[in-house]
């Protein structure tokens, strides 16, 4: 028997993804970019994470159906070859040095790295340790409500003075004093919707976290967060709704006031105000349609590979001149790099387990993982790009449970010691 938490290769994982992601972007944040510091802890995060992906010996190979396992199939063939396609251009790489190079292929988490994150679910899933995961996200939360209540004078400050400039959508004003308590807590937000399997005391400091990136998107008019974090919102208190047996209606339409009474409240304050001035500005759509226009039939449909790019200049002192080698919106992104066939196979690939998950489950964790897996897919509007993180490890632990029957027909008893308190052989 091995214990789950002190000898697991799974946990060791999870701990190379926090050096990778979330500590290296803390050290950043408060070194202003210190290169050789935040490469350290990536190189060590990615020396965890692969070495301990090898040494777990089981695999499931024969978890999925055959449909789904070919689906899969197709996704990871489309991802080699829009990689391969990258690399046959005539034109500029995004980089211009061989530092540039080595960052994008083995540090940023949304170049190369992050079309790897669905061989996740080679994994067997008896390795993994939602309570570990869930340890550290309580961690996580409490340094972040503390940092949020530290910055809280700062966030009025930034969100008075983007709302008084007249740049206030050009993103000159700094976003420190709340960017290091989302950095720590946002990559754990999953772990809110888990409610039931927490102590009274751990549930309460992760909806302290949940709250602090929530005010910190309001207050700095982060909308397309702000709207994601209110999609999680509403899982808990659905599942609230379903513990009443009878007049679940009145229930129902009791806490659905409460949400338009707090909304209305919330953006007719002046701590708000930033976030209600921009409401209706559109940001985007410039630069998706500039995409569109500029990729022909055939690109529409299997994208221009890793490296595609298109022109759409919005800064004077541009290196790269006007061309841009991504989207914001992550539905566009899949575009322009993989087409249309990559979007709605990625997008087929994580709907269905998202439906099995919310509607043929019996436990709260395959529910939450299954909305979970949906909301990332309509993150994908907002923003939503494909990452190397703990946020798509997550996802795709999700995919291979919500995937998995005999996971799903669990009760959260049984669940509870399955993932969060039990040792395996």
């Amino acid at each position: 028997m091995m214990n789950k938490t002190s000898n697991n290769p799974f946990n060791t994982i999870i701990l190379g993804f926090f050096l990778f992601n979330v500590i290296s972007d803390v050290f950043f944040k408060l070194s202003q970019g210190s290169e050789i510091v935040i490469a350290g802890f990536k190189i060590i995060g990615l020396f965890f994470i692969f070495k301990s992906f090898f040494s777990i010996k089981n695999r499931n190979i024969y978890l999925f159906s055959p449909s789904y396992s070919n689906l899969l199939s197709l996704y990871k063939i489309i991802c080699a070859i829009m990689i391969v396609r990258g690399y046959m251009i005539d034109y500029q790489y995004v980089w211009i040095s061989t530092a540039g190079m080595i960052n994008y292929h083995f540090f940023q988490p949304f170049y190369i790295l992050c079309y790897l994150m669905p061989y996740v679910s080679y994994i067997d899933y008896r390795f993994y340790d939602y309570g570990y995961f869930m340890r550290l996200a309580y961690k996580c939360a409490k340094i972040s409500v503390f940092l949020f209540v530290v910055a809280f004078p700062f966030l009025i400050k930034e969100s008075s003075q983007r709302l008084l400039s007249s740049d206030s959508f050009s993103g000159n004003v700094s976003e420190s004093s709340w960017i290091l308590p989302y950095t720590i807590f946002n990559l754990f937000v999953f772990f809110f919707l888990l409610g039931k399997y927490q102590t009274k005391v751990e549930r309460n400091w992760i909806l302290g976290g949940f709250i602090s990136v929530l005010l910190g998107g309001l207050l700095l008019g982060r909308r397309g967060r702000c709207a994601i974090m209110v999609l999680y919102s509403l899982f808990p208190i659905y599942m609230w709704i379903q513990k009443f047996r009878r007049g679940k209606f009145f229930v129902g339409l009791f806490a659905l006031m409460c949400a338009v009474a707090l909304t209305f409240l919330l953006f007719n304050t002046s701590l708000t105000s930033f976030i209600t001035s921009r409401g209706t500005t559109d940001t985007r759509s410039g630069v998706d349609v500039a995409l569109m226009d500029q990729m022909d039939s055939w690109e529409v449909v299997f994208g221009k590979g890793l490296n595609g790019r298109y022109y759409y200049p919005l800064r004077e002192d541009d290196y790269l001149k006007g061309w841009r080698y991504g989207s914001e919106t992550g539905f566009f992104n899949l575009i322009l790099k993989g087409g249309l066939l990559m979007a709605f196979v990625y997008i087929a690939l994580l709907i269905i387990p998202a439906f099995k998950g919310m509607f043929r489950s019996n436990n709260l964790l395959c529910k939450a993982s299954g909305y979970f897996i949906f909301v990332s897919l309509l993150e994908l509007y907002p923003f939503g790009w494909l990452m190397f993180d703990l946020k798509f490890l997550i996802i795709w632990m999700g995919v291979v449970i919500c995937m998995n029957p005999q996971v799903r027909y669990m009760n959260d008893e049984q669940v509870y010691e399955l993932f969060f308190e039990r040792k395996i052989s």
